[in-house]
């Protein structure tokens, strides 16, 4: 981030796991959850909801 002059807020953090999404969120980046497998689209919506919830990565060009 440093780097490329980036903020926090202008920072999204993308996973597929509830503990992506609550290491995304804590530091206040935006948290981008991805459905990977049926088994983890329960988890993610339940845990810390994502800003933005997506079924694949290619889907990350209609939010940036």
């Amino acid at each position: 981030m440093r780097s490329l002059g980036c903020s926090s807020e202008a920072t999204g953090y993308v996973g597929d796991s509830p503990e992506d999404i609550e290491m995304g969120s804590a530091p206040g980046f935006l948290p981008v959850g991805v459905r990977q497998r049926l088994s983890n689209q329960l988890e993610i919506e339940k845990s810390h909801e994502p800003d933005i919830l997506i079924e694949s990565l290619p889907q990350l060009l209609n939010h940036f």
